[in-house]
């Protein structure tokens, strides 16, 4: 009985990390497109200006936003590894009986 709790448990981490993964992959994707228009907006305004240097707040924005990014993207890479081990874990409790 306390075997199966235990499974019943990991399992749902299982779900949670899943559903945490989800909504990282969509910020991911928000992110993305947000450093793609400042991108945009500075390659825009360098035309317009006919300069070589790029707005430095515009450069602090991407930045910001590409470290959220990696940060997001690291975290679901955590959560991989997690889903893994809890399967490992499973797999280990599992008796298989023929």
């Amino acid at each position: 009985m306390e075997q199966n709790r235990y499974l019943e448990y990991l399992l749902k981490l299982i779900r949670i990390e899943k559903h945490d993964i989800k909504k990282l992959s969509i910020d991911i994707e928000i992110y993305a497109d947000e450093i793609a228009d400042e991108l945009e907006t500075i390659r825009t305004y360098n035309i317009d200006l006919t300069s070589d240097t790029i707005v430095d707040h515009n450069r602090i924005r991407i930045y910001e936003k590409m470290q959220r990014l990696l940060d997001s993207h690291q975290e679901i890479s955590f959560k991989k590894q997690n889903i893994r081990n809890y399967k490992n874990e499973i797999d280990s409790k599992i008796i298989v009986v023929f």
